[in-house]
């Protein structure tokens, strides 16, 4: 998905990490913390309460310049309904692809919708996080028709949680970038977005390898979300992230296949809860749990990995 930085060598300094525009309403009274965060959005849509007589509004406004895309979050109280219009004359001519989720302890699966700000548009939420992705026209000019015409909700049919999932790895990984990475980062994402929502086999051929990296990290969340089931495998992990089986194989054909990356992440899990203080003492237990198929073969295949036993890694323990 989104790269990590590229280590610089020892005599050239890191450039520094490219700063955001933050806007929060915690150091405001109360009583004005919705008219503020209402006031921030006034270019854009018109917003209220749900339940006006509510005093408190904590949120949060972070935005970074992608090279002349924008990206934000905005994390406002879980379940506080709000409703929302846009201008019927927007000062801001873009499409925006959005992804609404209600908190960061609950990332899976959330409401992706994408459309004009051009379009009256009118919505109802109480979504505590909402991670934006502002386009403008002219990044997008030949794509124009297909973007007006797309629906305002993407369906979830593979192409949405790809979308989600790099928005929630922009939101991750940001403030770890240099400006020196934003070129990078523009371009691939322009590349994502067009190809999800204009998918023509030409656009599809130029963010092959953007999609094989947004795939495989969609991929690999799933399987560290259900290591303990021993329903994983092939073809729940093709249904759950929506790829086909031959697109899934592609995907996991550089990390060795999908069977040995399963075996990897449920022996990394292993070693994780093995070396924890307070961890598990019962090796055969644990075997079992990570469905392995009898503890002599996950203690063999943990020995391959790490180079030593599950008993010796309880011993590593601080």
């Amino acid at each position: 998905m989104v790269s990590d930085p590229t280590s610089r060598p020892a005599d050239k300094p890191a450039p520094p990490p490219v700063s955001p525009r933050q806007f929060s309403t915690d150091a405001l009274p109360p009583s004005d913390q919705f008219d503020a965060w209402r006031d921030h959005y006034r270019d854009v849509f018109d917003l209220n309460l749900a339940e006006p007589s509510r005093k408190a509004y904590p949120a949060e406004h972070v935005s970074w310049d992608l090279g002349g895309l924008t990206f934000t979050r905005a994390s406002m109280p879980v379940g506080v309904e709000r409703r929302w219009k846009h201008w019927s004359r927007p000062r801001i001519d873009d499409w925006i692809l959005v992804a609404a989720r209600r908190d960061k302890a609950h990332p899976g699966g959330p409401h992706v919708g994408f459309r004009s700000l051009y379009r009256e548009f009118e919505g109802l939420g109480g979504d505590g996080e909402i991670l934006t992705l502002f386009l403008p026209r002219d990044h997008f000019d030949k794509d124009a028709a297909t973007f007006d015409g797309a629906p305002e909700q993407i369906p979830w049919n593979g192409m949405a949680a790809i979308l989600a999932d790099f928005l929630i790895s922009l939101d991750q990984n940001l403030p770890s970038l240099s400006q020196g990475h934003i070129d990078g980062i523009a371009s691939a994402t322009k590349s994502l977005v067009t190809a999800c929502i204009s998918p023509t086999p030409e656009k599809l051929v130029q963010a092959r390898d953007v999609l094989t990296r947004a795939s495989f990290s969609r991929a690999q969340r799933i399987i560290r979300q259900h290591l303990y089931s021993p329903a994983l495998g092939p073809e729940f992990l093709a249904q759950a992230a929506g790829l086909s089986r031959s697109t899934l194989y592609r995907v996991f054909a550089s990390h060795g296949g999908v069977s040995s990356l399963i075996t990897r992440e449920r022996l990394n899990e292993a070693h994780r809860r093995l070396t924890s203080a307070g961890g598990p003492s019962a090796i055969n237990a644990l075997a079992y749990d990570l469905c392995f198929s009898d503890p002599s073969t996950f203690s063999r295949a943990f020995k391959r990995q790490f180079g030593y036993s599950p008993r010796d890694a309880i011993g590593l323990r601080t």
